[in-house]
């Protein structure tokens, strides 16, 4: 350790020449003393020698620490390009965890607890010779700028061990850093009401995943990078609360995003992309408001909300993803407005008693662009639902669907098709273009159509089969290219002061006329009769 006699004018002498050495200027009455220590000093022993606001300087080199350097008291140390604080690869005789780190935390490279502490620019690496975080700091306040942390080790799961930073209670700041390769977590902060606030960093490659926050602390990710985690970007549970303010979380291996166990969340302007299942998870009572995200090409659905969760989505674009965009299951709940999904299987997927509340947005070039079944209730306002490859909105096995001013055009077979006992309200709004019929309703289901224009597609206009019951009122049905409306196999309706007109056959044919109550329609143009029925 360079710093002379220890009096203090030599540390006041030795301040000032290291100050001009490492490119800083001549201390005035507010400088920083700092001292340089080498490797071949004993790193520990020299910094617990040390008065707190002594800034530590470590020489570009590798400082093999046979134990944990257990931080004493406030401290700020600085690398230099190089500098590497690691503990040792192998187990020599001389290797053991420093008697004041408590049980249960293995052999961190760093230990601090109750201190501040400030940490830059070095490389704190986890040699593995016993388990154990690479850092861990318990009730401190703590800076770590432009580090990288690695190689935590953990032989099993243990949510004290194997994290590269291990945070518990006191306030955390880690900035422009790189935390990889750990076996458990690349940061962790777990077991109380502490904050763990990450900018402009990468979190890569670690065996469990990138980020997690339990019981009742906070964690908050800005422009953080979460890539090639074994399992998640990251991981909110607890009563925790998390914010995520940009970044990107891509190519884990389960998900993005995952939130459980009653977890709070705000997450904005995030990208959730390429994950092996979900881009994003919220499910067992957690709440999240999502704003300004893009979920993309991820192998499951982009966003997946379910057991009893409840997500707002704001200004969402959900693509590419090869279950469904966002899908809501088992007694979850969404509200999504302004949220585009396109080019998913399934653009909105509500299901298992889900709750959904959609307003504008829109659901294009999906195979499907809504699926709503098992008695879920979805209700749509000003969506567009286009050109997706099989039918625009389909409701099944008891499942309940509104669409209230929406357009639904150019559907390759159907707009709209509900079944199996399936409820179908319609009001207002466009339905047009579907190579073969607008809107179908079929197989016990029972709707309702009020206020839609329903014209131009290749079938009929509204098809009714298979004991079905529809009411129209109010609309207009016209330029279909068969029927403007049909009821037939034992299906029953009516049809009241709408429309009819310009259709490639009849404007309405019903098998059964004492099972269809025409009142108050106007009819012209149709290429067969009116009102046709069996002869």
């Amino acid at each position: 350790m360079r710093i002379g006699q220890r009096s203090t004018l030599g540390i006041a002498i030795t301040a000032l020449v290291l100050a001009v050495a490492c490119g800083g200027t001549p201390p005035g009455d507010d400088a920083e003393p700092r001292v340089v220590i080498g490797p071949d000093e004993n790193l520990a022993a020299s910094i617990a020698g040390l008065e707190p606001g002594v800034v530590v300087v470590l020489e570009a080199a590798t400082y093999e620490l046979p134990e944990t350097l257990v931080i004493p008291a406030d401290r700020e140390i600085r690398g230099t390009t190089g500098s590497v604080l690691r503990t040792a690869s192998s187990e020599p005789s001389g290797v053991a965890t420093a008697s004041d780190v408590p049980d249960g935390f293995g052999q961190p490279v760093v230990y601090a607890e109750g201190v501040t502490l400030m940490l830059r620019d070095v490389v704190v690496e986890h040699g593995g010779a016993q388990t154990g975080s690479a850092i861990v700091l318990v009730d401190s306040e703590a800076t770590l700028d432009g580090v990288t942390v690695r190689g935590g080790t953990s032989d099993a799961f243990d949510i004290h061990i194997g994290h590269g930073v291990l945070v518990i209670g006191g306030d955390v700041l880690i900035s422009s850093s790189r935390v990889e390769d750990n076996d458990g977590a690349g940061v962790a902060i777990v077991d109380g009401d502490g904050r763990l606030r990450v900018e402009q960093s990468t979190l890569r490659a670690n065996g469990w995943t990138g980020a997690v926050v339990d019981d009742t602390s906070r964690l908050e990710l800005i422009d953080v990078e979460s890539l090639d985690n074994t399992w998640e970007g990251m991981i909110a549970r607890g009563d925790s609360t998390l914010l995520v303010d940009g970044g990107r979380f891509a190519s884990n291996g389960n998900h993005g995003i995952r939130l459980w166990a009653s977890a709070n969340a705000e997450i904005q302007g995030a990208i959730a992309e390429d994950n092996g299942v979900w881009g994003m998870l919220f499910e067992d009572q957690s709440q999240a408001e999502v704003r300004d995200v893009t979920v993309r090409d991820n192998a499951g659905s982009g966003i997946e909300i379910a057991g009893e969760s409840t997500v707002l989505l704001v200004n969402g674009t959900l693509t590419g993803n090869g279950v469904a965009g966002v899908a809501t299951v088992g007694a979850a709940s969404l509200t999504a407005h302004d949220t585009a999904a396109f080019g998913n299987d399934i653009g909105y997927y509500v299901t298992m008693t889900a709750q959904a509340t959609i307003e504008r947005g829109s659901a294009r070039q999906n195979r499907l662009g809504i699926y709503v079944a098992d008695d879920a209730a979805a209700t749509f306002t000003d969506i567009l639902v286009e050109d997706n490859d099989w039918v625009g909105a389909h409701a099944v096995d008891a499942g309940s669907l509104t669409l209230q001013s929406a357009t639904v055009t150019d559907n390759t077979d159907h707009g709209v098709y509900v079944t199996d006992e399936a409820q179908l309200e319609i009001d207002g709004g466009r339905y047009a273009g579907a190579t073969q019929q607008g809107v179908i309703v079929a197989g016990n289901a029972a709707g309702t159509i009020d206020g839609a224009t329903i014209e131009s597609n290749a079938g009929h206009g509204v098809l009714v089969v298979e004991e079905a019951a529809t009411h129209v009122v109010d609309s207009i049905l016209r330029d279909n290219g068969i029927h403007g409306i049909v009821f037939e196999d034992d299906s029953s309706g009516s049809v009241s002061t709408s429309t009819l007109s310009g259709n490639g056959a009849c404007g309405v044919y019903r098998n059964d006329p004492d099972a269809v109550d025409l009142t108050d329609n106007t009819y012209f143009d149709n290429t067969s009769p009116d009102v046709c029925q069996p002869s």
